[in-house]
């Protein structure tokens, strides 16, 4: 790379790009980096991309095609700077807050530095919260969400709980009926006080007619709901 094209990235944000990963998803998310990098504007951004593999390795500098081709690739620095590929790793430590090589003697441009991570991940540990929480960690800046809405437990409640929940519901509700149903069926009971309710709601919006003391029928106001 010429001293010329090292001043321009310079002024570039530099944006780590991570795709792949261990889900079901993971060919759903190589589809979804190929188009962020088609389309983000490279006269402003630097694009760092990260492949995570199906085994769950860090490959810098991989693309998503490559990772398409090669789902459990190995890091190979023998290839040309456009296809060299680096084992990487983040840890959680802020006062780090960069990409770690994994290999000995490697050397990431700008000593791993990032200024902001661009995730692109489906599925477990991309969509659930995972992923963020490591970024938030490591006190690095990235796009989206962050993890507390990102997690299925905050933005999603167990769907288990709350089928319990309308259970229990319904249970206590059968059981009352059983221990008292004079008094849910009775004249006034819980469930013909809302029916009462309904019909008379009914009759007089309807502006239908209703006996009256004395003998007759008094018709009711249509406008008028209740007594």
């Amino acid at each position: 790379m010429s001293q010329e094209q090292q001043q321009e990235n310079k002024q570039k944000i530099r944006i780590g790009l991570i795709f792949g990963g261990r889900s079901g998803e993971h060919e759903v998310s190589l589809a979804s980096a190929n188009a962020v990098m088609a389309n983000l504007d490279k006269d402003k951004y630097e694009v760092i991309p990260i492949g995570i593999t199906k085994t769950g390795a860090w490959l810098l500098g991989t693309e998503p095609t490559q990772l398409l081709a090669a789902p459990d690739a190995q890091p190979d620095s023998t290839q040309s700077n456009q296809q060299a590929t680096t084992a990487v790793t983040l840890t959680g430590d802020p006062n780090v807050r960069r990409l770690i090589p994994l290999q000995n003697g490697a050397q990431l441009h700008d000593n791993g530095a990032l200024d902001v991570i661009f995730p692109v991940m489906h599925g477990t540990y991309g969509e659930d919260g995972a992923l963020q929480g490591l970024l938030e960690m490591a006190n690095v800046p990235y796009v989206g969400c962050g993890e507390h809405f990102t997690s299925p437990s905050v933005v999603f409640p167990n769907i288990r709980d709350i089928f319990l929940v309308i259970v229990a519901f319904l249970q206590s509700i059968a059981k009352f009926i059983a221990w008292r149903p004079d008094v849910v069926f009775a004249k006034g009971g819980f469930v013909s006080v809302p029916a009462g309710i309904a019909a008379r709601l009914f009759n007089e919006r309807s502006g239908k007619s209703r006996p009256v003391a004395g003998g007759g029928m008094k018709a009711t106001p249509a406008c008028r709901y209740f007594p």
